[in-house]
């Protein structure tokens, strides 16, 4: 029996490695589908309950709101459903690279390698990069679990440790 083929010690370097990476925060997103979708369910829930209790009011009426009751009932959480869905199926990170920085928003991934990147900074809100030719990328999104000035202090220790030959994958013990 034999072992399997081990890889060539520079195949690792050939391929990029994810050091760290953050989703864009689409907490608001959630709160805005959230926020229609529960009252809706809410007023189906009276709906439905009005319906039941109110035997004092024509059939004609305790019918009415007890259909409206149902689609209330459907229609919220159907929302809520393919609300979610649509912005679960936004695929947009930053991620750092053992050779550079990834972008990707919706379906346009931008990569910026370390030896391009003079110096990475927070301004405001953003995170810029000012590239070896002069010119800046601001990035103007929030990422989930990670303020600008922080993504900033993190993109830029690890191109300062890339441009210094150090391992930028830090072990863990």
């Amino acid at each position: 029996m034999t072992s399997p083929p081990t890889p060539p010690e520079h195949e690792s370097e050939s391929r990029p490695l994810i050091v760290e990476w953050y989703r864009v925060d689409q907490s608001k997103q959630v709160v805005r589908v959230l926020m229609i979708a529960a009252p809706v369910l809410l007023i189906g829930c009276l709906c439905v309950a009005f319906a039941w209790t109110a035997t004092h009011r024509p059939a004609f009426m305790r019918g009415i709101a007890g259909v409206i009751g149902a689609v209330f009932n459907v229609g919220g959480p159907l929302y809520a459903i393919l609300g979610l869905k649509q912005i679960l199926m936004q695929d947009s990170y930053i991620a750092l690279r053992t050779d550079g920085v990834t972008l990707r928003e919706d379906h346009v991934e931008t990569t910026l390698r370390w030896d391009d990147i003079d110096e990475v900074r927070c301004h405001g809100y953003a995170v810029e990069f000012l590239k070896r030719d002069g010119t800046t990328m601001a990035i103007t999104q929030r990422f989930a679990g990670i303020t600008a000035s922080e993504l900033a202090k993190r993109v830029e220790h690890v191109r300062k440790r890339a441009a210094f030959g150090m391992p930028v994958l830090e072990r863990r013990r």
